[in-house]
């Protein structure tokens, strides 16, 4: 039978003395099956040995009479591996090895002391304490000399450890120095043919300066996905940067991404020639239609962080609920994907179809991705005919997001043909979503230059929500300044286009930069028909968050509205601001209508239909914090049209069971056709 080596510990503290030793050998036929002499039954049997074990005193220790020889050392980037010959003998039963970054002596180690592995001690750090002749050393930076100073020590003996600290072996090298910077080519008569070939040339010998790949104009594609990971060297000062040399088209049919930043740090994909002007030259198509989750043109995944992306043309059709043209992942790393910024970026549909949405965001709860940026982009032609379809979706794994002067909009007509809900900007993650800043975006139109209608058209209760906000009811709180929705115009059954949608959390909605909601002159900036009589036909702000949460709606504009029923017999209803629910509330400065235009706010004629037009709408259920507040709005011209006795124009209406607090609001220019119409100024 094989020989068996059995380390036995002695317990600290075991008087000298003899001791019995009881080895038991036990045979198992599961694990030597039909081997003689082992039952092919399941039977465990074997046999008992006694020895006699005698505990002695360790001997007084003594310094080691010698240092270890011959010090080896070797290096990479960021790696020092070390090797040594043991001390002669008598031998010493471990050694202590010291890192410097000069070639002064550390401190002598003293004896009684025993130093851990990694801590700073004596003027350095402890690379290594025990009987191991050999080391490695890794994270270091690159091109940094190191000095190593080794140590006999005897420890196993009375009065340990003891050091000989005359005469260290030493020796010292450095870390090897990154070794690439400057343009370099890609293509077929290039410093390199393939993107992929290029970074694993770059990340090899690591990256000494800021380091541009060029790509030409005959370059003709590689495998995919391009993975980027992270790179050696690369930091603030030395990014990696990959821009096309002249107007180029990167075209593919996957079910995944074809660029794949994946853990990548500090890379940049800039879409114009040279990295100067405003015009884009990178298009890049994935034409897939796969409901795989990461079918993208790009991806940010497992800690991808400060990268950018730039005026390049990203087209996808993504036929996933939970994907993206352009997509962010879960995290295998620490901290998820940080930092990154896609800014002035043409974001939309491929030849191959549609995408269900533009950017999707999730994550990984607890490593959340966080910081990021998307700004400045166009965000169109996301849809999808029979299902839930968004141009930007964050969701769970995700906070502390900046989404910034974009233009979100649909070239042509969009047909629905089930109850979905269709979004611009959307926020959920009531679980760690916070500290998201929606400011400054232009939602409608049919181009990116502001000009047209956003049609929308459906045969169901198809909703649309310019901007959803649900996020946790915690601190930082988020923001939602500045933006402009206008330019739509929604013909369905019963579903509601709302402007701005807070469900859970705490926001600001305007409080330094108002949003605008339609115009503040002029008429039919929006406009909604209805054929599903008395359902409300458009909400400009709504909420109805919770306690803890907090929303404060200030400064905004809601008006040039027109709602239409489809016969006489169909009414469509309006609410302004609309807060319901438990969260602290303030409604404060608002405009609902104009203050100037006629009829900024109109109804449809309806001789029988329910028709409820009310500027401001509060039931707030909240006894535990600060009374709801209704201050300082204006409603001006709103028009009731409707003939039928279901015909209202109410200014502010509030039916909560906490005390409110409405004051210094002016309504005025509220008007009908008729006498059936109810008017109300405050309405409690």
């Amino acid at each position: 039978s094989p020989t068996q080596v059995i380390p036995i510990t002695i317990p600290s503290g075991v008087t000298p003395g003899t001791f019995r030793l009881r080895i038991v050998g036990v045979f198992s036929s599961p694990l030597f099956p039909s081997i003689p002499p082992c039952p092919t039954t399941a039977i465990n049997y074997g046999n008992v040995r006694d020895y006699t074990v005698t505990v002695l005193n360790p001997p007084v220790c003594a310094t080691p009479p010698g240092q270890p020889f011959v010090l080896s050392l070797s290096s990479t980037l960021f790696t020092i591996s070390g090797s040594f010959i043991a001390a002669a003998s008598p031998l010493a039963d471990k050694y202590l090895v010291v890192r410097t970054t000069s070639s002064t002596p550390p401190s002598a180690p003293v004896d009684g002391v025993e130093y851990t592995a990694g801590g700073s001690a004596l003027g350095g750090v402890v690379v290594s304490y025990g009987p191991a002749t050999s080391f490695t050393v890794t994270g270091l930076p690159d091109n940094t000399p190191y000095w190593f100073w080794v140590y006999s020590v005897n420890s196993m003996c009375t009065g340990g450890p003891k050091y000989r600290t005359i005469s260290p072996l030493t020796a010292n090298i450095s870390t090897q120095a990154c070794a690439v910077s400057g343009i370099k080519t890609v293509g077929p008569t290039g410093d390199y043919t393939t993107i992929a070939g290029a970074i694993s040339s770059i990340n090899a010998l690591g990256m000494a300066g800021n380091v541009v790949l060029e790509i030409q104009p005959t370059y003709t594609g590689e495998t995919l996905p391009i993975n980027i990971g992270s790179i050696q060297c690369a930091g603030p000062g030395r990014r990696l940067t990959i821009r096309p040399q002249a107007a180029m088209t990167l075209t593919a049919n996957v079910a995944s991404p074809m660029i794949s930043m994946n853990g990548a740090r500090y890379v940049t994909i800039d879409g114009r020639v040279g990295s100067t002007g405003s015009t884009s030259a990178l298009t890049i198509i994935n034409n897939s239609t796969s409901a795989t989750q990461n079918t993208s043109a790009i991806q940010f995944v497992n800690d991808a962080s400060d990268n950018i992306v730039k005026f390049v043309n990203l087209r996808g059709a993504n036929t996933s609920t939970v994907g993206g043209v352009v997509f962010f992942g879960t995290t295998t790393g620490t901290t998820g994907s940080d930092n990154n910024l896609i800014d002035s970026c043409d974001i939309r549909d491929a030849t191959g179809g549609f995408p269900y949405n533009c950017v999707y965001a999730t994550g990984t709860t607890g490593k959340e991705n966080s910081g990021n940026t998307i700004s400045n982009c166009n965000i169109a032609n996301f849809y999808a005919a029979f299902t839930q379809n968004c141009g930007i979706y964050i969701a769970l794994g995700n906070k502390e997001w900046n989404i910034t002067g974009n233009r979100i909009f649909q070239t042509t007509t969009r047909t629905y043909s089930s109850s979905q809900i269709i979004r611009g900007i959307w926020i959920t993650n009531t679980t760690s979503g916070v500290g998201f800043n929606i400011n400054n975006n232009i939602i409608g139109h049919n181009s990116e230059t502001g000009t047209g209608v956003m049609d929308l058209s459906t045969t169901s209760s198809t909703s649309f929500r310019a901007i959803s906000y649900s996020g946790a009811a915690a601190d930082p709180i988020s923001n939602i300044q500045g933006n402009l929705i206008r330019s739509i115009s929604m013909n369905g059954t019963s579903g509601i286009l709302y402007g701005i949608e807070v469900t859970a959390g705490k926001v600001n909605i305007g409080t330094t930069t108002g949003n605008t909601i339609g115009a503040t002159t002029g008429n039919g900036s929006i406009t909604r028909t209805m054929s599903s009589d008395g359902s409300i036909a458009f909400r400009g702000i709504t909420t109805f968050a919770a306690l803890p949460g907090v929303v404060n709606i200030a400064n905004n504009t809601i008006g040039s509205v027109t709602l239409q029923g489809s016969s006489a017999f169909v009414g469509a209803g309006f609410y302004g601001i609309e807060a319901t629910g438990t969260a602290s509330t303030t409604i404060t400065n608002n405009l609902i209508g104009s203050l100037s235009t006629a009829n900024s706010i109109q109804s449809s004629t309806v001789s029988s239909g329910t028709q409820t037009l009310w500027g401001i709408y509060a039931s707030i259920a909240n006894t535990t914090y600060t009374d709801p507040i209704i201050a300082d709005n204006t409603i001006a011209n709103i028009t009731q049209a409707g003939t039928g006795s279901f015909s209202y124009n109410v200014g502010i209406v509030y039916q909560g069971s906490a005390n409110a607090i409405v004051r210094n609001n002016t309504i005025r220019n509220l008007s009908a056709n008729n006498t059936n119409t109810t008017f109300g100024g405050i309405v409690g």
